[in-house]
């Protein structure tokens, strides 16, 4: 009676066929939610400045995205993309301090929005990074490396740049800007504090924070900002419509982009595509708002941009990726570079060219 014996040889064939087959499906999956991601990354940011500017009604604005994100998210729990735990009312008395950071961090982006450029914007994103991290070494005792402290020191001195050169300086503007920092710092330092062992999902956790802000934003918008969206929705055109009922989706879009990409994806990854996005925000916020950069503007982002990526890093840029991709990235940052001053010159040389003609007439 022969015994069967195992053949590792012939097992091999499988199971690389079967890696094979997984590495081809996770390339299928970021074809689809890297680009996805970007989509939905930079259209959330150019529909909330266009209608912030278009619409005024901060309060009811948010209060319409914020309704739309939980019953999306319900939507979402239904159809088995999302999941959430039952709700319990000590996680609602947990984020009742939160919410009220949270509502002030997206009313304060809203009211500066139509101030400011969307570089602007990623800039005062950057800088709270560095504060969030002077808030985990005073009050956390939290120490970092050399190398985070050096990206921190850049990512100042490029906000510093930048700010020095800004061609679409608004103090308004730049003081919304401030208050939306404060607002998000404080958020992030709390929560760290506060939710630490919390049994929720995300998916939960948003629909925990959104309906506590409901009644926050009907209160301020009915006596404090004395909103009469109804009113204001009528003088708006169908284009402005769509555009609202938008902001809705693409909020949501970013959280289900998020949470697809979390399960393939590596965090280095999702961290490059990030920066990515902003830039994408950025070149098309100068072709669609005609928010031109200076040369200096462009060089100071661009130093904090790269010190925020290194310091999420540990203080290493993300060098070890391939040759090939990291050609590709290059290349493509370079294009974006280009089509950024293209479109700058361009919109000056138009704004020059008009001055000379009211001169001349």
């Amino acid at each position: 009676m022969s015994e069967k014996t195992s053949n590792p040889s012939a097992t091999a064939p499988l199971q690389n066929g079967g890696h094979e087959g997984s590495k081809k499906v996770e390339a299928l999956q970021g074809a689809f939610w890297f680009p996805f991601f970007a989509f939905s990354s930079v259209s959330m940011v150019l529909l909330n400045k266009y209608c912030a500017s278009s619409f005024g009604q901060p309060y009811s604005l948010l209060g319409f995205q914020n309704t739309m994100t939980i019953l999306l998210n319900l939507l979402g729990v239904q159809l088995g993309i999302f999941s959430v735990k039952p709700f319990e009312v000590s996680q609602f008395k947990m984020f009742f301090l939160p919410t009220f950071l949270f509502v002030g961090m997206l009313l304060s982006s809203l009211k500066g929005l139509p101030f400011v450029s969307v570089a602007t914007t990623v800039v005062f994103r950057a800088l709270s990074t560095c504060l969030v991290a002077c808030g985990d070494f005073l009050i956390f005792k939290k120490r970092f490396l050399k190398a985070e402290y050096v990206c921190l020191v850049f990512v100042v001195g490029g906000a510093a740049i930048y700010a020095a050169a800004d061609l679409s300086y608004d103090a308004t503007g730049y003081a919304w800007m401030v208050c939306n920092t404060a607002f998000f710092v404080s958020s992030q330092l709390y929560e760290k504090y506060a939710i630490v062992a919390l049994e929720q999902t995300p998916a939960g956790i948003s629909c925990v924070q959104n309906s506590m802000s409901l009644p926050i934003l009907l209160v301020f918008g009915m006596f404090v900002g004395k909103e009469e969206p109804i009113a204001k929705l009528r003088e708006l055109d169908s284009v402005t419509h769509g555009f609202l009922f938008a902001t809705g989706f693409a909020g949501c879009a970013l959280s289900v982009c998020y949470m697809s990409l979390s399960k393939f994806a590596s965090a280095t990854s999702i961290s490059l595509a990030g920066n990515l996005n902003k830039l994408l925000s950025i070149v098309a916020g100068a072709f669609v708002f005609s928010n031109p950069l200076s040369l200096l503007q462009v060089v100071g982002l661009g130093i904090s941009m790269l010190a925020t990526m290194a310091f999420s890093q540990k203080g290493q840029l993300p060098l070890s990726l391939p040759v090939r991709k990291s050609a590709r990235m290059a290349w493509g940052l370079t294009l974006l570079v280009i089509t950024v001053f293209a479109s700058n010159y361009l919109w000056l040389f138009r704004r020059s060219s008009a001055v000379r003609r009211n001169w001349g007439g």
